[in-house]
């Protein structure tokens, strides 16, 4: 097995942005969580925000995550993080982070 799939958890989670299931692909030692949805697709979530996030309602997640798909350039996944956020607030999608 290479070595960098030693080094990534690889378990059943509920995405944190549509809640159907997902796969946790997070490398140890990262700051955060790591999905790969068959829906959303593959995207990162930096552990700043991510209590944040799991608490807004789908049309703001879809919206932040969209934000970070942007964002994002070749080969790098989406991350959403406070950045991602604040573009939702500023829109009037979040009342507080």
């Amino acid at each position: 097995m290479p070595t960098l799939l030693k080094r990534i958890r690889r378990r059943q989670v509920d995405c944190p942005i549509c809640r159907r299931d997902a796969l946790d692909v997070t490398p140890r030692g990262y700051h955060g969580l790591v999905v790969s949805c068959p829906r959303c697709g593959s995207y990162r979530i930096m552990r700043e925000v991510l209590g944040t996030v799991r608490m807004l309602d789908v049309d703001k997640r879809l919206a932040a995550l969209e934000k970070a798909k942007r964002l994002a350039s070749a080969p790098v996944w989406p991350t959403i993080s406070r950045g991602c956020l604040a573009v939702v607030v500023a829109v009037g999608l979040v009342t507080a982070m």
